[in-house]
């Protein structure tokens, strides 16, 4: 069987990553693009030989198995609702929203239509993280103490800084992946949350960096330096992910992104980094379809997109106030 994909927006970044990941898996064709903006939908879809549809509605009637959202965050809440309604399994971009609310509503949206509901976490399907984690569970460094992580990436500009559309700068764009990365790995919660922020980099309305604070129940105490501080013009790559743990046993240090060639030539006007070995995001979509193919569950659900939101959230919270924040997870019963 021949999964139908229908992409609904093509705004973040990543949305062409997983539209590769999509033509070049087998059992899997891309069914359409809808994206606002007439002129790149069209040119997209040209690109990946398939059709621009002008609203998602005619998307959805020409026909999909599932669905892959890459809209701006404040759009997954109204992009998501004709799709639960439709019972289509769903891939959608991070955050899964640009507040707890709409993350929640979201959740309970595709609970009440029993379909299933990814959050697109690709960090979760890197090998190396997958390893720290295995490692992490079977004690093999001891009871974790504290964890040192990192998520600094280059200015991405455009809706991001536009906080009617975003909800939020690099506080919330980059701590919902090391966030889900933690709860996954400790198989803990985090209690409480302390955060600092600031825009002096790059001047905008946003956040550009902040250093967050994460208490898990068990007492592991958790760092993240998630900032937009990479600078573009002369950066090599886009960014980073790092962990560093520190057990009663031992120490444990992921470099996510470490399997890669460094490039200097004169051909081209800056460093190069060219990544190899699994690609995260392929990982990431193959085992999304492979879900929608089986009726499994969600290798990534709804649920962990919300408690990722939420944790995000707390930490602007804490950055406004510059006092702990403790975490009232809300409830989906």
């Amino acid at each position: 069987m021949t999964l139908r994909v229908g992409f609904f927006s093509l705004d973040h970044m990543h949305a062409t990553a997983y539209l590769e990941a999509v033509r070049t898996l087998p059992g899997a064709t891309i069914a359409g693009i809808w994206h606002p903006d007439r002129k790149p939908g069209k040119s997209a879809a040209r690109s990946f030989q398939t059709r621009w549809f002008p609203h998602g509605e005619d998307l959805l009637d020409a026909g999909i198995d599932a669905a892959v959202v890459c809209s701006a965050n404040r759009c997954h809440d109204q992009d998501t609702r004709i799709l639960a309604a439709a019972q289509i399994p769903t891939l959608c971009e991070k955050p899964l929203g640009a507040t707890t609310r709409e993350a929640a509503a979201i959740v309970k949206r595709f609970q009440k239509h029993r379909t299933l509901l990814m959050t697109a976490f690709p960090c979760r399907f890197s090998p190396i993280a997958r390893r720290a984690r295995t490692l992490v569970q079977s004690g093999e460094i001891g009871k974790v103490l504290s964890v040192t992580t990192t998520n600094r990436g280059t200015f991405p500009g455009g809706w991001f800084v536009d906080r009617r559309r975003s909800g939020g700068g690099a506080l919330l764009d980059h701590t919902v992946h090391v966030a889900d990365l933690l709860r996954w790995t400790l198989q803990r919660e985090v209690n409480t949350v302390f955060a600092e922020s600031s825009s002096r980099i790059h001047g905008e309305s946003v956040e550009d960096s902040g250093l967050v604070m994460m208490k898990f129940r068990g007492g592991a105490v958790a760092t993240l330096d998630t900032s937009w501080s990479r600078p573009g013009s002369r950066y090599p790559t886009w960014g980073d992910v790092t962990l560093e743990f520190v057990g009663e046993k031992g120490c444990l240090q992921a470099d996510l992104f470490a399997q890669h060639s460094s490039l200097f030539s004169t051909r081209h006007p800056q460093p190069m980094q060219l990544p190899h070995g699994e690609d995260i995001n392929v990982q990431m979509v193959r085992e999304f379809l492979a879900a929608v193919r089986q009726g499994a569950n969600s290798p990534v659900s709804g649920v962990d997109g919300l408690r990722a939101v939420e944790i995000a959230m707390a930490a602007m919270e804490s950055a406004r106030t510059h006092e702990v924040t403790k975490l009232q997870p809300v409830s989906l019963a």
